[in-house]
């Protein structure tokens, strides 16, 4: 039996409303959830940071999503666990990831995540499936960075009855920083069987406490809005993104640092 929902970007990150340019292709990108798309970018978190996101999807009944994260710096690399969970008494998707990255020298970072993702239908269906991501960055200069990453490159299967092979995601982004206020993003995903889609953002920061994140997913038409509020130890942050059939998506992430970190 094939998961409800699973393709392979589905599996790799639940949280419709995370965006590339939250961290995933800049050097210090402070963002908790980054790793959904590349699970090297957490080698930039120099202190342990827990966050908790929570997003009400479509403004529709049932469905909202929560996600706990906690990222620790060990002296062998950065190691992250998350756990998120969508849905109602009725459906509902839950996930439970590891992560590890660490850097390579002063140019490349490296990152390997892996995954339990089950979907649960009282009286119809329980099915579960494991899966990994491997990626790395490559920072060509301090404000230009490459990155690619791949979900699902085993090709593992789905089910226990006549089990489905899971689709593999490749993700290939870009980052560049014009100036310290701007940071501007593009990723290509290409699923089999599915049209390439591409997820461009920016990030506006005119000044250190308050930051701006736009930008559009073309696979789902959907252009979104982040708005960040920033301190030592505290980051706070409002999405909204539009479906053009289904509406609005909201969501609320909050994060706390447990040493203060240096605001830029």
């Amino acid at each position: 039996m094939f998961l409800l929902h699973h393709t392979a970007s589905s599996q790799g990150n639940l949280f419709f409303l995370q965006d590339p340019a939250a961290g995933a292709y800049e050097q210090k990108g402070m963002d908790p959830f980054s790793s959904g798309y590349n699970p090297a970018s957490i080698t930039g978190f120099s202190t342990p940071v827990l966050a908790i996101a929570a997003e009400k999807r479509h403004i529709i009944q049932g469905f909202s999503l929560a996600s706990l994260s906690f990222t620790y710096p060990a002296a062998s690399g950065r190691w992250n666990v998350q756990t998120d969970y969508f849905g109602f008494e009725n459906y509902a998707q839950t996930k439970a990831s590891l992560t590890y990255a660490r850097s390579v020298g002063r140019v490349a970072d490296i990152g390997a995540r892996f995954y339990y993702h089950q979907l649960r239908i009282p009286g119809y269906l329980a099915a579960g499936s494991f899966s990994s991501d491997i990626g790395m960055r490559v920072i060509v200069k301090p404000d230009f960075i490459v990155g690619w990453s791949v979900l699902n490159p085993f090709r593992l299967r789905s089910g226990r009855s006549n089990p489905a092979e899971l689709p593999s995601l490749y993700r290939f982004g870009i980052g560049y920083s014009p100036s310290a206020q701007v940071t501007i993003v593009a990723e290509a995903q290409v699923e089999e069987d599915r049209t390439p889609a591409i997820v461009a953002g920016m990030r506006y920061r005119p000044v250190k406490e308050f930051m701006v994140r736009m930008g559009v997913h073309t696979g789902i038409k959907s252009p979104f809005l982040t708005v960040v509020l920033i301190s030592p130890k505290c980051q706070l942050s409002f999405s909204f993104s539009v479906h053009p059939y289904l509406g609005i998506s909201s969501s609320l992430m909050g994060a706390y640092f447990f040493s203060p970190v240096e605001i830029k």
